[in-house]
């Protein structure tokens, strides 16, 4: 039941044209409650700055990490998530303190215990890119079981999402 409530709540959220945030947050945890160790953050790609905003999962993090994190130019070794963003494809990073994408965030990583991290970038029809970072202490058990049905809910979403609430309003 908590689920379908779970669920419930987010399409409410879209259907009533809350504000982006508060919807990006509800995602955020309807999908750490489903995947085992996970930190769930959004972030919001600026075709025009070329950088990712920090939307959803602060609330998991220092003041310092977010900050270095926000507004995030992309390009290779930014991390998972800028080097994700460049590629536009999905970034597995097992081991954090020796994945060169990372080399530039070590000290963060050890400071917030990090391990391990992925990022998979969902794209839209008109090339809006909305991330989705998921930051795990245990990547092998998390990935497995991250169902396929997470991963539908979240593509569905963001359909819905792309209709009912403007991104350009952040």
């Amino acid at each position: 039941m908590r689920e379908s409530y779970d669920t419930y709540h987010i399409f409410s959220l879209i259907g009533q044209h809350a504000e982006l945030e508060p919807i990006l947050n509800a995602i955020s945890g309807w999908l750490e409650s489903h995947i085992p160790d996970a930190l769930v953050t959004i972030m919001l790609y600026s075709e025009h700055d070329q950088t990712l905003k920090l939307i959803s999962g602060k609330q998991h993090f220092s003041n310092q990490y977010c900050k270095a994190v926000n507004n995030l130019k992309i390009g290779p070794q930014r991390g998972a998530c800028g080097t994700a963003a460049f590629l536009r494809k999905l970034v597995i990073s097992q081991d954090l303190m020796e994945d060169p994408n990372w080399a530039a965030y070590r000290a963060l990583v050890k400071a917030e215990q990090l391990s391990s991290c992925w990022s998979m970038p969902i794209i839209n029809a008109r090339n809006i890119l909305l991330f989705l970072r998921i930051l795990c202490l245990n990547i092998t058990s998390s990935v497995k079981s991250f169902s396929i049905r997470s991963i539908g809910f979240v593509a569905t979403f963001y359909v819905y999402l792309q209709h009912s609430v403007s991104v350009q309003s952040l």
